[in-house]
């Protein structure tokens, strides 16, 4: 089984250059295709653009190719035959235009190698372009909660391949008369497309129960993923944004916390409370550099006329108190906010409740 060789190759191959699977999977790729190397590698550098905002990579860009021709994605050495490659080499203008427009999106979504949890998130999308799939107003928006979902709820953890089966067949259909596949739908709604059944009990629904823990994410990848949701008005390809802490990082340190009353188990518990959604925000990076280590009350109230704005956009009650000490019915209240919004954007109904309840 050349499959099995090419594994033991890979674990005793400990000498000289590293070798993966995908580079020598790559290298049967090339010997059917001697231009092969050279268009992929360009291929790979105009995805990741001159400014490196992304990290697409070979083995992205193989498995995407095998995506996009509608062949096999089993990662395996029969696979990268004669046919598909052939495939992938008679369509690779079109293959190519699809995963640039994929990757300029991507960038206008606003996502960037940090914020991007998995490349693969940008396959179905640049599928649906190379089908033909619409791209406007009304699809964009769409094809960005398919971005989102897919990432949140982390459906290509584990077996890429089998996520990308799946992904693959809830956007396609076969023709009766022979074995090609269109799209099943040029106009791209995923409120249908969320329904797709995938294997080992993955899914991109987004339940009650996901939403109570992404309300704990910290600082990072999934939590942008969040506030890009939550504002959704935000120009993320045109201004740099950054996830600010609404009361500063800094502000969270033993010695500030006991000043304004705090000790014990408690500093611990703010201190994690410090980095989860409720203390977030997304802020233009000047806005942000400005803002730093300042207290959340004084930077509001310098807002004068904007402070009523700054409460409504940011989910924050008119009569919250912003200082310090009174951080934890801060975060109770503004997660409750949150989460009533997180319900209403995943289109889930919720359950008027008082904030005794909630909390």
């Amino acid at each position: 089984n050349l499959d099995d060789i090419l594994d033991i190759f890979v674990r005793v191959n400990s000498g000289g250059t590293v070798l993966s699977k995908s580079d020598l999977l790559f290298s049967t790729l090339v010997a059917h295709w001697p231009d092969g190397r050279k268009q992929i590698e360009k291929l790979i550098s105009e995805m990741n653009g001159k400014d490196g905002l992304f990290n697409f990579n070979t083995d992205f860009l193989m498995r995407t190719c095998l995506f996009l021709v509608d062949a096999p994605m089993n990662f395996k050495i029969h696979t990268f035959n004669s046919t598909n490659i052939h495939k992938i080499k008679n369509n690779w203008d079109q293959i190519r235009k699809a995963l640039i427009d994929a990757a300029v999106m991507l960038r206008e979504f606003g996502f960037n190698q940090r914020r991007l949890s998995s490349n693969y998130a940008a396959t179905p999308l640049a599928y649906y372009l190379y089908k033909g799939g619409k791209v406007n107003s009304t699809t964009k928006p769409e094809l960005r909660k398919l971005i989102v979902h897919s990432l949140l709820k982390q459906v290509y953890s584990g077996q890429a391949d089998t996520a990308l089966r799946g992904l693959r067949n809830g956007l396609r259909q076969k023709a009766e008369s022979d074995d090609t596949y269109t799209l099943k739908h040029t106009s791209f709604d995923f409120s249908e497309y969320k329904k797709t059944k995938l294997s080992g009990g993955k899914e991109l629904t987004i339940d009650a129960t996901d939403i109570e823990n992404f309300l704990e994410y910290k600082k990072g990848a999934f939590t942008f993923l969040l506030l890009s949701t939550l504002y959704p008005d935000l120009k993320l390809d045109q201004i740099s944004f950054h996830q600010d802490h609404m009361h500063p990082h800094s502000k969270f340190k033993p010695s500030i916390l006991k000043e304004v009353g705090i000790d014990g188990e408690t500093i611990k518990q703010w201190q994690d409370m410090r980095d989860q959604v409720p203390n977030l925000q997304l802020l233009e990076g000047r806005e942000n550099t400005v803002k730093q280590a300042t207290d959340l009350s004084k930077w509001v109230n310098n807002k004068a006329d904007d402070a009523t704005y700054y409460r409504k956009r940011n989910y924050i009650l008119d009569e919250q108190s912003l200082e310090l000490a009174d951080f934890e019915d801060f975060f109770a209240h503004r997660k409750q906010l949150l989460r009533k919004k997180l319900y209403e954007l995943f289109d889930l109904t919720y359950i008027e409740e008082s904030f005794e309840e909630a909390v």
